[in-house]
């Protein structure tokens, strides 16, 4: 670049580079899709199953109570639902409780000392349970 060229001071690169970032993030928010009433109810369906199942839920390497993984699933769906990241009961078992965010490892659960099963099918068993209107569907399709 030669001397005579206009140069654009950092200070005014960087607030042009952050009102870009900001309008981005605004369009992001305006456009990002809300969970329904009816998915909502069909989370809370799916969590307060998890807590009254009596099965215990493995993440990492440990073995968490039914109680215990209602609340980290209930912490890991506030937080996705609060950035428009779920639209449905399957996004929020895709998303916050099949795998850690962190490590990828997929969750597991165990039902009366029965072997382990991935969260996902369970969930899914579950998801299926309420939507057909079924009281109780406590072990995944086999």
């Amino acid at each position: 670049m030669s001397h005579r060229e206009a140069v654009i001071p950092r200070r005014v690169r960087t607030l042009v580079c952050l009102g870009m970032l900001g309008l981005l993030s605004g369009w992001r928010a305006a456009h990002a899709a809300e969970l329904s009433a009816a998915a909502r109810n069909e989370v809370d369906q799916l969590l307060t199953r998890v807590a009254a199942s009596g099965c215990d839920f493995k993440r990492g390497n440990t073995w968490y109570s039914a109680a215990d993984a209602r609340q980290h699933l209930e912490m890991k769906f506030k937080g996705l639902a609060g950035r428009g990241a779920m639209v449905t009961a399957e996004d929020f078992i895709d998303l916050a409780a099949s795998r850690s965010s962190i490590t990828g490892e997929a969750y597991a659960i165990r039902c009366k000392a029965g072997p382990a099963h991935p969260s996902a099918v369970w969930l899914n068993a579950q998801l299926r349970a309420v939507r057909s209107g079924s009281i109780a569907a406590s072990h995944p399709a086999r």
